[in-house]
């Protein structure tokens, strides 16, 4: 057998997350246009619609002339377009200030993507100053209605006392509530938390059920770790197989760290059990959607 440190695995430690508004713009406002035409007088509506066709023709210039008499005159959904325009510097340059003023009747209204992006802003202190405990209130308007990004992002600051008390049952509390939508990255977290027991009892059996739901959805990180689990024998199962197999998927999505550990893992297996872990891995990868 090789020695210890030839065939150390390395787990991928929390990654920290990016600020992306995850909220998908053109069906948003498709959305808001569905639900104006059927609330509204038809001239009103024809305005609208003016916008949105507009916009998906890339005439932000046009469509923002259509909505903002609309959100001048108190109009939500014309708002919420306006702050989106701004925000994302759609026909001009970004302004975080005018798209918070305009997301704000909107987010107080109950709009939970308008409070999400409102907390992005405020959280990551884009052309505005970083104010975190806005951030929370925000995050945490929006993740009350529901939104699992806001859940994970709140769980995250809970986690690691970002702008706020850090507070781990909180914390696992507002990932759960996200991990059962199928967030990908709060299921994640969880795996981790339990891995490692940070803040709680270690649970290597909730880590890889945790884990594993989120490798099935492609997040390399926590293959990789599901991986490691398996070739540990921690969770009560050992199969180098199956570790193969995982860091082998986690290699092919771009896990660094992944390379190693099959490699790691080679060198304690038997060429059949080698060529079976990657027929399931390849299996595996065909079937998996977003794989380029």
């Amino acid at each position: 057998m090789a020695p210890f440190e030839r065939w150390f695995i390395v787990r991928n430690p929390c990654r920290p997350y990016s600020g992306v508004v995850t909220c998908t713009t053109a069906n948003r406002i498709l959305l808001l246009a569905a639900l104006i035409l059927s609330a509204v007088s038809a001239a009103y509506a024809g305005d609208f619609a003016k916008g949105i066709d507009a916009f998906q023709r890339g005439d932000y210039t046009s469509a923002l002339e259509e909505w903002l008499p609309m959100a001048e005159g108190g109009d939500m959904n014309a708002m919420y377009n306006v702050a989106l325009i701004y925000d994302q510097g759609l026909g001009r340059p970004v302004d975080k200030l005018l798209a918070l003023r305009w997301y704000r009747a909107p987010a107080e209204e109950g709009d939970v993507s308008a409070q999400f992006n409102m907390a992005t802003i405020y959280h990551f202190g884009e052309g505005v100053p970083a104010n975190k405990r806005e951030a929370a209130r925000w995050y945490e308007a929006a993740a009350q209605l529901a939104d699992e990004e806001a859940q994970f992002n709140l769980g995250l600051m809970y986690a690691a006392g970002d702008g706020i008390a850090r507070d781990v049952e909180e914390s696992i509390r507002w990932f759960r509530l996200s991990a059962d939508q199928g967030h990908s990255g709060a299921q994640y977290r969880l795996g981790y938390i339990y891995d490692t027991g940070d803040g709680v009892e270690e649970d290597n059996n909730a880590a890889m059920r945790w884990y594993l739901l989120a490798a099935n959805q492609g997040n390399s990180i926590a293959q990789n770790n599901l991986g490691a689990l398996y070739f540990s024998g921690e969770a009560a199962v050992f199969d180098w197989v199956q570790a193969y197999k995982w860091f082998y998927i986690a290699e092919q999505l771009g896990n660094t760290d992944s390379r190693i550990n099959r490699q790691s893992s080679a060198r304690l297996m038997t060429g059949s059990d080698i060529e079976e872990a990657q027929k399931q891995a390849e299996d595996w990868l065909e079937k998996f959607p977003n794989r380029e």
